[in-house]
């Protein structure tokens, strides 16, 4: 009687001992830490082992037209028109992106935040050369602007809102459907 009480003991022990095992032993949560067998993402990232950022539907190259209707002369002699933009992460926000338009012959925009499926662009001053463009319209060989800005993700396009301000002439309020390449 007392060797079957041992090997009930025993018995029990060892099934108290394998419930106790490690749910999060055999998981790698990349960007996360394991709790109770499930990842819990640091705030940037998502998936199952927390290995995609957030900002990824955002980070490539995208092209489109810029359509700016009520511009007071014609955008175009000035670079504006189709647009090459291009994205990457900014390595200091995991919410950030560093935006480029190497279609135009100044900065656009500079840099972005993700919030979600939405983009808001950072205000961006520059000036434009207008010295070398035959007839120009304006008085002025240069044309400072500021744009700011903000963007939606629709499947594989980000839909912008961009508005130009230009001194003396207002804001240039445009839009772009950007499609990824």
């Amino acid at each position: 009687m007392k060797k079957i009480g041992l090997y009930f003991t025993l018995i029990l022990f060892s099934l108290f001992l394998s419930n106790c095992s490690d749910p999060c032993k055999d998981i790698d949560c990349n960007n996360g830490t394991c709790d109770d067998g499930t990842c819990i993402c640091d705030d940037g990232f998502t998936g199952a082992n927390c290995d995609t950022e957030l900002r990824a539907p955002f980070l490539g190259t995208f092209e489109g037209d810029l359509d700016c209707p009520d511009a007071p002369f014609d955008l175009g002699m000035v670079g504006f028109g189709s647009l090459t933009v291009i994205t990457e992460g900014d390595p200091d926000d995991i919410f950030g992106i560093v935006i480029t338009t190497p279609s135009l012959p100044f900065s656009l925009f500079s840099t972005g935040t993700i919030d979600g499926n939405s983009l808001t662009l950072a205000s961006t001053s520059t000036e434009i050369d207008l010295s070398g463009i035959p007839d120009n319209p304006l008085p002025f060989d240069s044309l400072p602007i500021t744009t700011t800005g903000s963007g939606e993700l629709d499947g594989d396009n980000i839909v912008m809102t961009v508005n130009i301000i230009i001194p003396l002439l207002g804001t240039i309020s445009c839009t772009s459907v950007l499609t990824r390449l």
